[in-house]
């Protein structure tokens, strides 16, 4: 299974969810001015930080590992005769797949801030910055991040494909719809005003492209990052197994080893 990127940013998508926008005339997606590259780049960040990178592995991880179960009976039958192995590979995957995002999000940033940049105005750009890095957009970044489990997009690429940009958005509706319920009064209604703002129309109505940039990161792999992780796996599997069945671990090892995924001793 290839490593996938983390889709960080649901906040475009979700808020058409929050509240209904107030009905105003269509918005362009072009304007002039455009915003400079400074203040685009900074509403990317404030999209996707750093710190939603640990919560989100480990939602990767669990829904990885449980559509594994569900859809591998050979893998299921091995986590029930050893109990704790998925345990033992999430632990052992956490650092390697937190790494390889932290290196990698900065290129998911660059071109999101170009997608801003083609779309706001300098006013604009600065008036989603405000609400975004403001209390209210804190919470409800750290509220989306936290409720989204990726189970949809996981399972596709479990059965070997792709997460499709559908996908994607079921995953990012669910964790909306669950952002919203638990929202202040207040607070849902200043998110409704922004939205409703020039500026939060028009990060709505590119949406479409924005949701191409989320699958096309979800579905990376970076250079070298599928080997590490299946050799990662084999490991985890393997040292697991050899607590309690050492020659099984040791026939796991050499089959790893005959297959590529570990090295030679």
């Amino acid at each position: 299974m290839k490593f996938r990127y983390l889709l960080l940013a649901a906040a475009a998508v979700s808020a058409p969810l929050l509240a209904k926008p107030v009905p105003r005339a269509a918005v362009p997606v072009q304007s002039n001015p455009a915003a400079p590259k400074q203040a685009c780049d900074r509403l990317a960040a404030a999209l996707t930080p750093d710190s939603a990178v640990p919560r989100q592995t480990d939602s990767i991880i669990a829904s990885m590992l449980l559509a594994m179960v569900k859809q591998d009976n050979g893998f299921a039958a091995l986590n029930q005769k050893f109990p704790g192995l998925t345990d033992a590979i999430g632990v052992r995957l956490r650092p390697l797949l937190i790494e390889g995002s932290l290196a990698t999000l900065p290129l998911y940033r660059a071109e999101l801030s170009q997608l801003y940049c083609e779309t706001l105005t300098l006013a604009e750009a600065k008036a989603a910055v405000t609400f975004f890095e403001s209390e209210d957009g804190q919470a409800m970044m750290s509220s989306a991040s936290a409720n989204l489990e990726y189970s949809s997009s996981v399972a596709a690429l479990v059965k070997g494909g792709e997460a499709s940009s559908s996908d994607l958005r079921s995953d990012a509706r669910a964790a909306a719809q669950q952002t919203a319920a638990a929202m202040p009064a207040a607070s849902k209604l200043r998110a409704a005003q922004f939205f409703a703002s020039p500026a939060g129309q028009k990060l709505i109505g590119i949406g479409p492209r924005k949701s191409a940039l989320d699958q096309k990161w979800f579905n990376y792999s970076p250079p070298g990052m599928e080997e590490r992780v299946a050799a990662a796996t084999a490991e985890a599997m393997v040292d697991h197994i050899g607590k309690t069945d050492p020659a099984l671990a040791t026939k796991l090892h050499n089959l790893m080893v005959e297959k590529g995924i570990l090295p030679k001793d």
